[in-house]
């Protein structure tokens, strides 16, 4: 219908280059949606394919360090912090000309978000946040910083079982649980392999 665009790199304020695309008619309300960790614009169906993208000017991106976006760290970037994704996110509102918006975050793009309205409460319309927190106790690492330092396997199958508690053993010893892990791991090993994660 014409009314979507890929679009190029943005450059962010450090010199990564973080992928973002505009989905949706310009005439619409603008929204910003801060994906959850993982997410990558690749997979199909994405943020993009939603009902959002058809009612709303959506800007989308793959979080530094996944999908098209660089890879972190670089030797000269600050340590990711969530100081450093509100940055990415003003960068890329400014690289599109948008001064507010409405923002959607989920999980980790729901803390993100919650942040981005605490600090620059001018650049946010409204804000919805999904499946998010608001800090962890102590200003500790987020629990879900581990899942990164584990192999593909173990990743996987560990991002399996948070999404469902029902899925014991047993559920993963069934074909159906047997073949959702193969399978979610043959499509994560094949991101990862191109974009060169499993160097």
């Amino acid at each position: 219908q014409g009314h979507s665009s890929a679009m190029p790199t943005c450059m962010a304020r450090d010199g990564a280059q973080l992928y973002y695309e505009l989905h949706g008619y310009p005439s619409h309300p603008r929204v910003l949606y801060l994906p959850s960790t993982g997410s990558d614009l690749r997979k199909v169906p994405s943020i993009a394919h939603s009902p959002l993208a058809r009612a709303f000017r959506l800007l989308c991106y793959d979080v530094r360090g996944t999908g098209r976006s660089d890879k972190v760290p670089a030797p000269t970037w600050p340590p990711p912090s969530m100081a450093v994704f509100v940055c990415d996110a003003l960068d890329l509102l400014q690289a599109v000309g948008w001064e507010s918006c409405h923002v959607f975050g989920c999980s980790f793009g729901g803390c993100v978000g919650l942040l981005l309205a605490m600090q620059h409460p001018g650049v946010v319309r409204s804000l919805c946040v999904v499946c998010a927190h608001a800090g962890v106790p102590g200003g500790g690492e987020s629990p879900l910083a581990p899942l990164d330092r584990l192999s593909v396997e173990a990743r996987v199958r560990r991002m399996v079982e948070l999404a469902d508690t029902r899925r014991d053993q047993a559920w993963f010893n069934s074909a159906q649980g047997a073949g959702l892990l193969a399978f979610a791991i043959r499509a994560e090993s094949e991101v990862c392999s191109e974009v060169g994660y499993l160097e």
